[in-house]
């Protein structure tokens, strides 16, 4: 207290008993563990404080409490030790208290000796992998818990984030690319409904003797095919991945087995039948397609859950119809009865455009555009025994559907 009083008479701008009544306010916070109280205190008149030998070390043991709790407590209390060791006489001044500040500068700057040391050591890391990163991160975030009081609380923190942010990016695109790998990689079963564009729905007319008949199973009838609808399934798909990304991928998709069944309306006509004694038996006429599917295919992943593809598909397959029919000409002594046979043994190729909606991975919406030409093919027999003709017809076709899969 003596040296208080020696060391307070300095001063010339605050009285003796402010002084002392600031000292005993502090060092009272400070002995109740009130530090921060304790530094505002000491800090109303800093200019004095920092002039003051007792004053001075009172600040020291209070900022060798604070300073274990952030690095800006940690600032002070190394200008405040500098300050004291520069300023203090040690052998006019406590002996006891003055080594136990040279103890705390000691054992303070061990911490910023070590603590540089860590910092240096780990700005030279350079974690790429998903476990470097998660091992460094942690080490250096239990580091932050251990020594909130760091000079390079803000770099390391800092640096932690960036290796975080990483880590969550090649998370983040692993399982994007293992979610969009997976997405349409195999198909069981897709069913789709469709309507036909153009003249391809124009009332069928029927046909009006031998010649038109002929023209009609040769292709070159004008009027409408009379189409009502068309479904087509396909079975077993599989997608064969090219390239993939975290966000897109390319890939060859083949649905094994594929068919197509499509309705037209032939009522009209009144010439036909589809049983030898009755003409105008024909009602709805069917065609079938079996074959199977090549695509090339553009998959983006919107969510985790929803991805969205773009495809091109080759449809190769054999088409034909599926009825017989039969017509006469002539009366009497000179009717000449004919039949008409669908040939199976007939190859197609159509084409599709399409999108498609995947929802958890596997089902999905497929809005799509199917193009190609109806090119049956039949043949033309008569039971007078004259040469069988073959026909082929070839009328372009244009569909626009909708099918679901899974």
């Amino acid at each position: 207290m003596l040296l208080f009083m020696v060391a307070t008479a300095q001063n010339d701008h605050m009285s003796q008993s402010d002084v002392l009544r600031n000292y005993e306010y502090a060092e009272r916070m400070y002995l109740s563990q009130n530090y921060v109280g304790a530094l505002q205190e000491l800090k109303r008149n800093n200019l004095f404080t920092n002039g003051n030998d007792s004053l001075l070390y009172l600040k020291v043991k209070v900022l060798e409490s604070l300073h274990l709790t952030q690095p800006g407590y940690g600032m002070e209390l190394d200008s405040t030790l500098k300050r004291f060791l520069s300023k203090v006489n040690r052998f006019s001044f406590s002996e006891l208290k003055y080594e136990e500040v040279v103890q705390i500068n000691t054992q303070f700057q061990h911490f910023r000796e070590q603590d540089k040391k860590f910092y240096d050591s780990t700005i030279l890391m350079k974690p790429e992998k998903e476990e470097e990163l998660t091992a460094l991160s942690e080490q250096v975030g239990n580091y932050l818990k251990s020594a909130p009081n760091t000079f390079y609380h803000s770099e390391l923190l800092a640096l932690k984030e960036g290796w975080d942010k990483r880590k969550n990016a090649i998370v983040t695109y692993n399982l994007n690319q293992k979610i969009l790998k997976r997405t349409g990689k195999s198909g069981v079963l897709a069913i789709g409904y469709s309507k036909g564009q153009g003249n391809l729905s124009a009332p069928f007319s029927g046909l009006n003797g031998y010649n038109e008949v002929i023209n009609f199973f040769s292709g070159t009838y004008t009027k409408g095919l009379g189409v009502k609808y068309s479904l087509n399934a396909s079975i077993a798909s599989i997608l064969f991945n090219i390239y993939s990304s975290s966000r897109f991928k390319a890939g060859i998709n083949w649905t094994i087995l594929e068919g197509e069944y499509t309705v037209f309306d032939w009522s009209r006509d009144t010439l036909m039948g589809i049983k030898e004694s009755e003409h105008n038996t024909v009602g709805d006429s069917k065609s079938i397609k079996a074959g199977t599917n090549l695509s090339i295919s553009f998959t983006g992943l919107l969510t985790h859950k929803i991805a969205l593809s773009l495809y091109y598909s080759a449809r190769p397959g054999a088409l034909f119809l599926t009825d017989k029919y039969y017509f006469s000409t002539g009366t009497g002594s000179t009717e000449k009865k004919y039949s008409i046979e669908p040939q199976t043994a007939n190859y197609n190729l159509s084409h599709e455009f399409g999108i498609k909606f995947f929802f958890f991975e596997r089902l999905y919406i497929n809005p799509f555009f199917h193009f190609g030409n109806f090119n049956w093919k039949s043949k033309l027999k008569s039971d007078a025994g004259d040469t069988d003709l073959d026909l082929k017809a070839n009328y372009q076709f244009k569909f626009v559907g909708i099918r679901i899969g899974v």
